[in-house]
């Protein structure tokens, strides 16, 4: 049996050549490995390659029939337990997750993922909307209990700013007059400005404009008489 972080180390020293023989004589042993086909794991689109077991009493208790076939529980061995694959599989996403990220949404979040890649809609919207109810409590939560317990200035103001992080504005590509593109405060600028500045001499000169003594305002004065007279 082998862990994720094994496996990690493993593969990354295979030649890209062999490394798609090298999957398929992976064996991975974890105890929720129905979840784990639906995840975005690491060489994603050699995951299904690996042979997959899932542990036998995790299957004893599973409810889903489905995954009685895909796992057969004669090639799982009695030595296969659920401690090691659960404490590598938190290890291995401990550091890229937020700490309200807790095991119950990494939960909900495998069976929306899983119900979305089966298409069985109405059990995937069900995970989905408690996906996010989960994930909104805890937020609601932790931050609670980080601003209430908290006397440590330090922390508590790590916390108000993963609410509100600084994010530092860049300015969009824009198209100068000569057709080149540039993000230059200063160029953006006298773009905008040499356009507005120019835009009346532009219309005089090409004659599409009405000129005010022969413009027509009816329309204008019946608005304005139709407002006056409601106030």
């Amino acid at each position: 049996m082998i862990t994720i972080r094994s496996l990690l180390l493993e593969l990354s020293k295979v030649p890209e050549d062999q490394l798609e023989a090298r999957m398929k004589s992976l064996i991975l042993a974890y105890d929720k490995m129905c979840h784990l086909d639906c995840i975005k794991a690491p060489l994603n689109k050699l995951w299904k390659t690996i042979k997959k077991i899932v542990d036998r009493l995790h299957l004893q208790n599973h409810k889903d029939a489905r995954c009685k076939v895909t796992y057969d529980p004669s090639t799982i061995p009695e030595s296969y337990n659920t401690m090691i694959a659960e404490q590598t599989f938190s290890w291995f996403s401990r550091d890229r997750q937020p700490e309200w990220y807790n095991s119950e949404i990494i939960y909900a979040r495998n069976m929306r993922d899983k119900y979305n890649a089966l298409g069985l809609w109405s059990e995937y919207k069900f995970w989905r909307n408690k996906t996010k109810q989960i994930v909104d409590n805890s937020k609601k939560n932790y931050y609670k209990n980080m601003v209430k317990d908290s006397n440590d200035p330090k922390t508590l103001w790590k916390c108000l700013h993963s609410l509100n992080p600084k994010v530092k504005n860049t300015p969009y590509e824009l198209a100068t007059e000569d057709n080149n593109t540039t993000k230059s405060k200063k160029c953006i600028a006298d773009t905008f400005n040499n356009f507005f500045t120019s835009c009346a001499e532009k219309l005089r000169e090409q004659g599409s404009y009405t000129p005010v003594n022969k413009a027509d305002f009816s329309n204008l004065s019946k608005f304005v008489k139709n407002k006056l007279h409601k106030t």
